[in-house]
This record gives C-alpha cells, sequence and structure tokens, in this order.
C-alpha cells in the first residue's frame, strides 16, 4: 500500500509515543471493514508528530485527544504538518477534536475536514473538567464544510492563537 494505516485507541497513561515523518503517509480510515476509522489519543497519553509528517482521512474518520491527554503538532515552516482528506472536497473528514486535553500545534495544514455531527468543524476544542493550555501557531486551516475553529466558552481563555490563516471555510471562527 501507498501509506501506513493507523487508528484505534492509543492509552499508556504517562507514555509519550512520538510519530516520525515517514516516505508514505499515514492513513486513518476503514479501508477494510476491521480497521478502525479514528485515531483516540486517551488516558494521560502524549503523541508527538514530527515536521513533514502527513495524513490522510477517509470520511468520516478523525483525529480525537480526550481524557488528559496531548496531541503536540511540530511542524516546521519548510516541513509543515498535513492533515488532509482522500477527497479534495469540503467536509470530507471529521476533523481534530480536542476534549479534556491538550492540543500544541505549529507549522501545520489541515485541508477539507469539518464533517461530523458533534460541534461540525476542523479543529474543534470542548471539554468541561480539564484544560490545559493549547496553542496553534502557524496553521493553515482550508476547506472546512462548517466551522474552521470552533472553541467552547470554557476552553476559549486557554487557547492562544498566532498567524492562524483560514480559506474557503464556511465558518472561520465560531463558539
Amino acid at each position: 500500500r501507498e501509506y501506513v494505516w493507523v487508528g484505534g485507541i492509543i492509552s499508556d497513561t504517562g507514555y509519550q509515543h512520538t510519530w516520525p515523518r515517514l516516505n508514505v503517509p499515514y492513513y486513518v480510515g476503514a479501508d477494510a471493514s476491521w480497521y478502525s476509522r479514528n485515531v483516540i489519543i486517551s488516558d494521560e497519553t502524549a503523541v508527538r508528530i514530527q515536521p513533514g509528517t502527513e495524513f490522510h482521512f477517509q470520511p468520516e474518520s478523525g483525529i480525537s485527544v480526550w481524557d488528559y491527554s496531548s496531541l503536540e503538532v511540530m511542524g516546521t515552516a519548510e516541513e509543515p504538518v498535513v492533515f488532509t482528506s482522500v477527497h479534495a472536497t469540503p467536509g470530507a473528514w471529521d476533523g481534530i477534536y480536542v476534549s479534556d486535553g491538550q492540543l500544541i500545534m505549529e507549522h501545520a495544514e489541515v485541508h477539507w475536514a469539518g464533517d461530523g455531527s458533534l460541534w461540525p468543524a476542523a479543529i474543534k476544542f470542548g471539554g468541561t473538567e480539564y484544560v490545559a493550555p493549547s496553542s496553534l501557531s502557524n496553521v493553515l486551516i482550508q476547506g472546512s464544510s462548517s466551522c474552521g475553529l470552533r472553541t467552547s466558552e470554557y476552553v476559549g481563555p486557554y487557547l492562544t492563537l498566532t498567524d492562524i490563516t483560514f480559506e474557503n471555510n464556511v465558518q472561520n471562527e465560531c463558539t
């Protein structure tokens, strides 16, 4: 295959996983009936994504960060981390959802997300039990069929946004 499939629940309390850049993209979606459609980072687990890494998503797939966990997306200006769909159409995948967790995203691109029935958006923050400071810096959000960035009133004060570019989203920022 021209990708590496990744999916399911990552639950390793106190452990940090590192996903390196590969010569092919990571793929998230139900390519075969036994594959999970999503990546769920849970139970105080940390995941760090290195520069130049690319993810391709099928419809109804996405990444969720729950339960005191964290996702660090650490691209560079020369090698951004790219989250995109296998279909270049607005809302082709659910997006990235953070609930009672943390997202640190630097030099990244999120394309064609925003599907989903629960708070549709390319990147969405929610939860009420735990809020760690999150930040988005030098991020492009493009082609969302709903909202580019959605935050709850509870999470908003803990989120720092720097140099966010919105392109061709139905709405850019929502609460």
